[in-house]
C-alpha cells in the first residue's frame, strides 16, 4: 500500500513553496509528498540572502557581454524596464547581474549570478547563456519565458542554484540538470511535459521543486540513492 502511495504522490501534482524572490538554501533535505499539487517537491531550509560563490575559471567579460545581449534580443517584451541598463561592455552594471573576482590567479571580475525574478520578461533562453561559466546561480522565477532550455545549460559547471519556477517552459527537463553539483533547483509551474527523469536521485541538491508540470512516469529506481539524505517523509490521500 505504501508504495503504491509513493508512485501515486510522484505521478500527481504536489506541493509548491511559496517563497522570496532570492534564497539560499541551508539545512538538511527533507521530503514532503502529498496531493495538493503536481509534481515533485524534496526540500530542505531557505533563507531570503542569495549566497552565490564565484567558480574557480574567469569568464571572459567580452564572451559574457555578447552572451548577454544574444539573450537580450530573445527577449520580447519588458514592460518593467529591466534591460534598459544592459546597454555597453560593462555588463558587471546590468540590473539583476552579479559580478565578482574569481578565486584563483585569473584576473576578474567574472559574471558569478543572474537574478531576475519577478521582472516580467517574456522570451526565451539562449544556447550563448553556456559561456557564463562561473555563474553560480541563476534565478528567473515568476516571468514569461517559455520554449525549451538549451543543451548547452550542461555547460554551466559552477551553477549552484537554478530557479526557473512560475514560467511557460515546456519539453523534457535535461538530465543533466540532476548530474550537476546543484543545491537547489526549482522547475516548479512550467509547462515541462517529459517523464520524470530518471536520474532524478543523482542529484546532490538539499531541495528539488518539480510541481505543477506535465510530468509522467514511475518513480525512477535512482530515488533510492536519496534514502541517506532525506530526513523525513510523509504521503497524504
Amino acid at each position: 500500500m505504501m508504495e503504491k502511495s509513493w508512485l501515486l504522490a510522484f505521478t500527481l501534482f504536489l506541493h509548491v513553496i511559496p517563497r522570496e524572490a532570492a534564497f539560499g538554501v541551508s539545512g538538511g533535505v527533507g521530503l514532503g509528498i502529498g496531493n495538493a499539487g503536481s509534481g515533485v517537491w524534496i526540500g530542505g531550509g531557505i533563507s531570503n540572502t542569495p549566497t552565490p560563490s564565484p567558480g574557480s575559471s574567469a569568464s571572459n567579460l567580452n564572451s559574457a557581454y555578447a552572451a548577454l545581449q544574444s539573450w537580450k534580443s530573445a527577449i520580447t517584451d519588458d514592460p518593467l524596464k529591466v534591460l534598459d541598463t544592459w546597454v555597453g561592455s560593462d555588463v558587471c552594471a546590468y540590473k539583476g547581474v552579479f559580478c565578482a573576482d574569481p578565486q584563483d590567479d585569473e584576473p576578474g571580475p567574472v559574471v558569478v549570478g543572474i537574478d531576475l525574478n519577478h521582472a516580467n520578461l517574456q522570451g526565451t533562453l539562449v544556447k550563448e547563456i553556456s559561456v557564463l561559466t562561473d555563474m553560480s546561480l541563476l534565478h528567473l522565477n515568476s516571468n514569461r519565458f517559455s520554449g525549451t532550455l538549451p543543451d548547452t545549460f550542461r555547460d554551466l559547471i559552477s551553477l549552484q542554484e537554478l530557479d526557473l519556477s512560475n514560467n511557460h517552459f515546456s519539453g523534457p527537463i535535461p538530465e543533466d540538470v540532476f548530474n550537476k553539483k546543484l543545491d537547489a533547483i526549482f522547475l516548479n509551474n512550467n509547462q515541462f511535459d517529459s517523464q520524470i527523469p530518471q536520474n532524478l536521485g543523482n542529484s546532490p541538491a538539499s531541495v528539488i521543486n518539480l510541481a505543477n508540470n506535465k510530468l509522467s512516469g514511475n518513480i525512477p529506481s535512482s530515488f533510492g540513492l536519496m534514502s541517506s539524505k532525506v530526513k523525513g517523509d510523509s504521503v497524504s490521500q
